[in-house]
């Protein structure tokens, strides 16, 4: 999700920014790598009943589909940066999304179309290695939450595969822009095991 990932050859890489016919077969491939990364990711937010919930770079939304069955879940959005995304996430989540349960929109963390202190929480799903300005990023994610709401990152794969954007380093940044009582998990997920990272944004 968020801003675009670049390979040598200067083109968008897939994975950060899926596109074509290419890009909704990555969106298959994610739907699959992902199952279990979803669900840890859901239940480290532990999602209250009225919970305003915001995933960032929500892919083929597999995620929000999760978090539209919860019972009394609060108004869901999401946003991502690839068309292709938002087309399969439309067609994933098009009963939500007529009844009004989920608000999904093309943008980017750095460009979110949103106010100040708009969600009790917010996702981020294997994506934040994709972010180019991290500490920008952050900041922005700290603005849209409500004081003492709460932010939980999903990092598929171990420390030392996580490569720029490490458990370690995350953690470190959170801390920089303002986030506290900051705290790691460690999951069983397939194909990988993975780290949550969840936060609150300071009352």
């Amino acid at each position: 999700m968020a801003p675009v990932s670049v390979d040598e050859s200067g083109r968008h890489s897939q994975p950060g920014r899926p596109s074509g016919f290419i890009g909704w077969a990555v969106g298959l491939y994610m739907r699959w790598r992902n199952a279990d990364l979803n669900a840890a990711a859901i239940d480290a937010l532990v999602p209250f009943p009225g919970d305003r919930v915001l995933e960032i770079g929500f892919g083929p939304g597999e995620g929000l589909r999760r978090l539209s069955g919860m019972n009394e879940i609060g108004k869901l959005t999401g946003i991502d940066h690839s068309p292709v995304m938002l087309a399969m996430a439309e067609q994933r989540n098009r009963p939500a999304i007529r009844r009004g349960a989920i608000d999904l929109r093309l943008a980017s963390i750095d460009a979110a179309p949103f106010a100040e202190r708009s969600f009790d929480a917010i996702l981020a799903i294997d994506c934040i290695q994709y972010w180019p300005n991290l500490m920008g990023d952050l900041a922005v994610v700290r603005r849209l939450l409500r004081p003492g709401g709460r932010v939980v990152f999903a990092i598929q794969g171990s420390e030392a595969d996580a490569g720029a954007v490490s458990p370690a380093k995350l953690r470190q940044a959170l801390s920089a822009v303002g986030f506290v009582q900051i705290a790691t998990e460690r999951v069983r997920t397939r194909p990988a095991p993975s780290t949550m990272i969840i936060a609150r944004r300071s009352i």
